[in-house]
């Protein structure tokens, strides 16, 4: 199976948001981050450079055969 390119990070979610958004855009953030919290019961956490992630999960593909 391939290895995933996305990784989580141990960049703060904090300092990511702070060096991307004005004060209106950070206090929007906190609070999206607030209800994404209580939705998914996992704190933010990086995953790459720019994405804020809430939690993980696999996905497994099955193999279909067509072959008659």
């Amino acid at each position: 199976m391939a290895e995933n390119k996305t990784k989580p990070t141990d960049a703060s979610v904090d300092d990511y948001i702070a060096s991307r958004a004005n004060a209106q855009q950070c206090t929007d953030c906190r609070e999206l981050m607030v209800l994404f919290k209580k939705i998914t019961r996992h704190s933010p956490r990086m995953w790459g450079p720019s994405i804020v992630g809430y939690g993980s999960y696999r996905v497994f593909r099955m193999k279909l055969s067509t072959t008659a």
